[in-house]
């Protein structure tokens, strides 16, 4: 898998299997999210973690330490999808939505390291 969009920004490892083009995790483009989702079932010891905050919170972090790539109309926009990927996914693959808006991220590592069973 390759890294890196065409526009220079970084887009993670997710690639769009019929064209192998990245597309940008934090971008508009979320087609490939359903058929993606649902190849999960064909991987093994799969787990998904899904981590929101609230918009007022992303804000508040965003003024500490703005991200080089998305403004915070982008970052907010995805993180208002990230529910949605749950539906997505196949009854046998377990998944963790944790919302991340008041907690420390000591709180969320240890819920996300027993989810994991590690």
């Amino acid at each position: 898998m390759k890294q890196g969009c065409p526009n220079g920004s970084p887009c993670g490892l997710i690639e769009k299997a019929e064209d192998m083009h990245p597309i940008p995790v934090l971008g508009h483009e979320v087609s490939y999210l359903p058929r993606l989702a649902a190849s999960l079932v064909r991987v093994p010891d799969v787990y998904v973690v899904l981590l929101t905050s609230s918009p007022t919170e992303l804000a508040r972090r965003f003024s500490i330490e703005p991200d080089l790539w998305f403004n915070i109309d982008q970052i907010t926009a995805a993180n208002e999808r990230i529910p949605s990927i749950a539906d997505l996914l196949p009854d046998t693959v377990p998944h963790l939505h944790a919302d991340t808006t008041s907690r420390s991220v000591s709180d969320v590592y240890e819920e996300v390291r027993q989810f994991l069973r590690l």
